[in-house]
């Protein structure tokens, strides 16, 4: 996530994927992320899990093909229409700078899914 600001008033605010409860998720889809700057990363996705069903969802972040961290968030009750919209901090004061992956694994009873996403860090 590159910021989180007051999501604009309209109508059709709840087709908007980012907006999500009140704030309107600005993406990052390359930038560095500074060290210096940040003490945690935002990190933001949408589940679409089957209907009835409670998933669960698992965190990690790797480094020249080590995995340095793992977290198993909690996710939010699903809207309306089936779709979990996830947003996150996790510290990152103990990386150093350079490239990483963020891996979310969804799973449950009717099996597994993951997306990867590479960052940078940098000084």
């Amino acid at each position: 996530i590159r910021r989180i600001e007051p999501a604009p008033a309209r109508a059709d605010k709840a087709d908007d994927p980012l907006d999500v409860g009140g704030v309107r998720v600005i993406p990052n889809l390359d930038l560095p992320i500074s060290l210096a700057a940040n003490q945690k990363l935002s990190l933001f996705f949408i589940a679409y899990p089957q209907a009835a069903e409670k998933p669960r969802v698992s965190l990690e972040f790797w480094r020249d093909g080590k995995a340095l961290g793992k977290a198993e968030p909690e996710l939010p009750a699903p809207e309306a229409d089936g779709r979990i919209r996830y947003v996150g901090t996790f510290p990152i004061e103990r990386f150093t700078p350079g490239s990483y992956e963020v891996r979310v694994a969804l799973s449950g009873a009717s099996g597994r899914s993951e997306e990867r996403a590479p960052f940078t860090l940098v000084p």
